[in-house]
Order: structure tokens, then C-alpha cells, then sequence
């Protein structure tokens, strides 16, 4: 198949990202403790994007380092900045 098919088959590569940040969607859904908690620890420069992404991961909630490192540098795709 050529650019053209493809184009015209777009849904056939599956679907649209979400337009909102992963890690300003976990903070509004998490309990307040623990959203607070998360806050103070992406304030931390002294922790890094990956430790976060680690525990995140470790405890049922996938956030890549690099969603993480986007959202605490200010560039994420997220409506909580």
C-alpha cells in the first residue's frame, strides 16, 4: 500500500492519542493525600523522572518517564498546568 491507501485507512492505525497529559489526569484522579504527596515529589529536582515513573508503574498507574519529565518541565499536553 502506498501513502495514499494508508492515509485514506487511518483508522486502521489504530486511535487518536489523547489529548490530555497522563500524569494531569492521574493527579485528578488520585486521593488528595496521594496527589499532594506526588506534587511534592515532581517539585523535588533532586528526584528523577524515571524513580517517579518506577513507583507510578509499581503501584498499577503507567506513566513513562518521559510523560513525567514533559509534565514537570511544563510542556505536557495536560489542562491541570
Amino acid at each position: 500500500m502506498g501513502l495514499l491507501d494508508d492515509l485514506s485507512n487511518v483508522e486502521a492505525f489504530g486511535k487518536a492519542q489523547s489529548n490530555y497529559c497522563g500524569v494531569c489526569t492521574l493527579l485528578g484522579e488520585l486521593p488528595a493525600e496521594e496527589s499532594k504527596l506526588l506534587h511534592s515529589r515532581m517539585a523535588d529536582p533532586k528526584v528523577s523522572h524515571t524513580a517517579l515513573s518506577r513507583i507510578l508503574k509499581e503501584n498499577g498507574y503507567s506513566i513513562s518517564d518521559g510523560v513525567m519529565g514533559r509534565h514537570r518541565r511544563g510542556v505536557c499536553s495536560g489542562v491541570a498546568k
